[in-house]
């Protein structure tokens, strides 16, 4: 699966530590194994990722995130 992954963040975010918790909660995407708990999802599945930032002044401490992913190949 590839997985571009946009965040609009403000200024005082860190946005580099919003990554692994927004792929965390991908799971109806990328699916779980049967009995995983509801953060542990199948993120091996991701062959191509991106991460991508704008810094947004007004939006201070929010966080706007967009997802897309397609098949890889």
């Amino acid at each position: 699966m590839a997985l571009q992954l946009a965040f609009v963040v403000g200024p005082r975010r860190n946005w580099a530590n919003l990554g692994k918790p927004t792929i965390d909660s991908l799971g109806p995407l990328l699916g779980r194994d049967p009995g995983a708990r509801e953060w542990n999802v199948r993120d091996g599945r991701i062959v191509d990722l991106g991460l991508h930032c704008v810094v947004d002044p007004a939006l201070r401490y929010e966080v706007l995130i967009a997802v897309r992913g397609s098949p890889s190949g």
